[in-house]
């Protein structure tokens, strides 16, 4: 007659069912649902990317590649330029990277093994980057949004490094929702010395099955970059599949 009702119900420690209804005369029930999804943060994101690479490196401790790499150089915006395409041999362990050279071109004509030095293919900075690039608490994250890139739907996370100096990486990161594995990552390095002065790049990264996970590695790069040669700027647009 009050419309109150006082009930003392024991601690268990465990889950209880409480019967409102018990000596009731008439039962009414009504039942409503209401589903969302949680956003997630950006903090909860990148800690679970983290873990994601932590997993994937104990599955994937070492693995070989065949490279395919082309680089135009354009020494000005008139002048048609050579390409260079050379077919490597590529072993990744840990974050260890080395290379072998398999063939070697100029504007189509081939050179053996006598061929001469080329100081501006340097593996470290063509192979090896992308494979080191980790995102931890040297970087500063934003979510930027969804977007679905490569057949995955992904966050999209901006990165920019914390400090100044050093050569580091700016720019998004493609997150995949369900794996939270990193499929796609555009980035420009700043803080470069001489000859190369600038890096703008974005990276891809495709899924491989290990029993029943998958696992995404390394699989393309397209770059441009500037390196500074006696006095001048010689424009280097770069593939690597």
């Amino acid at each position: 007659t009050t419309g109150l009702v006082q009930a003392v119900a024991p601690l268990t420690g465990r889950p209880m069912l409480v019967d409102f209804n018990e000596g009731a005369t008439a039962v009414v029930a009504e039942r409503s649902g209401v589903s969302a999804e949680r956003q997630l943060s950006i903090g909860e994101i990148i800690a679970r990317h983290q873990q994601q690479q932590r997993a994937q490196d104990v599955l994937v401790q070492n693995y070989t590649a065949h490279v395919r790499m082309q680089q135009h150089f354009r020494p000005t915006a008139t002048d048609p330029g050579y390409d260079v395409v050379s077919e490597n041999r590529y072993f990744v362990s840990g974050d260890g990277v080395e290379w072998e050279e398999l063939s070697f071109s100029v504007n189509g004509s081939k050179w053996g093994a006598d061929r001469p030095p080329f100081p501006l293919l340097q593996p470290e900075k063509v192979l090896s980057l992308p494979l080191q690039l980790r995102f931890d608490d040297g970087y500063r994250y934003q979510l930027n949004g969804r977007e679905r890139v490569d057949g995955f739907d992904c966050f999209v996370v901006g990165f920019e490094p914390l400090r100044k100096e050093g050569a580091l990486y700016r720019g998004p990161v493609w997150i995949d929702r369900k794996t939270f594995a990193r499929v796609r990552v555009q980035a420009v390095q700043g803080g470069l010395t001489a000859p190369v002065v600038s890096n703008d790049e974005t990276q891809h990264y495709s899924p491989v099955t290990i029993g029943n996970r998958p696992v995404f590695l390394f699989s393309g790069l397209a770059a441009q970059q500037i390196v500074l040669i006696a006095g001048r700027n010689l424009l280097i647009e770069k593939s690597v599949e």
